[in-house]
């Protein structure tokens, strides 16, 4: 895997402007959403989830396992509403969605670490994904900006994700937001994985 820093730093310019965005506050959270309009036929908006949002949440497991062909592990046994709700009600998890209407055509999943070296935090997206037929139209782009732009307001001092070296998509969207980086990933062994 290779890590891609994607810094709450990077210039605005490196983000393609395809967009233009009307920032609104949603009724039933303090979360906030945001309308991308990508051309006149298809319309998105993205959104926080909050602890309301957990019918949203359980429509992520469908998207994450078509879109890494696994659904052996996200749907399988997916969590109770209540693991949802508590997951989605902490502060350092984030869950981003876009949304056709009331339908998920992507997500992101995101963890804010504080470090210990400054009195500052890094994100970590560990889940991004988008239904096919929206792939290459900005979604996940919108995704990260979105999470950038929370994270500028969290002392947040760099967003990085990992993306598989055959994943040249992945790689080519992350080489247009950050700096590549060759790292090595490890999956240790914990008495219940059983790795």
């Amino acid at each position: 895997m290779q890590r891609r820093s994607v810094g709450t730093g990077a210039r605005r310019d490196a983000f393609p402007a395809l967009h233009t965005c009307a920032f609104r506050q949603d009724d039933d959270t303090d979360f906030g959403a945001v309308t991308w309009y990508i051309n006149v036929m298809s319309t998105y908006r993205l959104l926080r989830l909050s602890p309301l949002h957990v019918p949203l949440m359980r429509k992520f497991h469908g998207l994450f396992g078509r879109a890494f062909e696994d659904p052996q592990t996200y749907e399988t046994a997916p969590p109770t509403d209540a693991y949802l709700k508590q997951w989605l009600d902490r502060d350092h998890l984030i869950a981003l969605a876009a949304l056709n209407a009331e339908t998920v055509i992507g997500g992101l999943v995101a963890y804010e670490l504080d470090k210990l070296e400054r009195a500052r935090r890094e994100l970590y997206i560990f889940d991004l994904a988008v239904e096919e037929p929206w792939r290459r139209k900005g979604v996940a782009t919108g995704l990260i900006r979105l999470l950038t732009d929370l994270g500028k307001s969290r002392n947040v001092c760099s967003v990085y994700v990992q993306a598989d070296k055959d994943d040249s998509p992945a790689i080519a969207l992350y080489d247009k937001m950050g700096i590549g980086r060759d790292v090595l990933h490890f999956d240790l062994e914990t008495p219940a994985s059983g790795v």
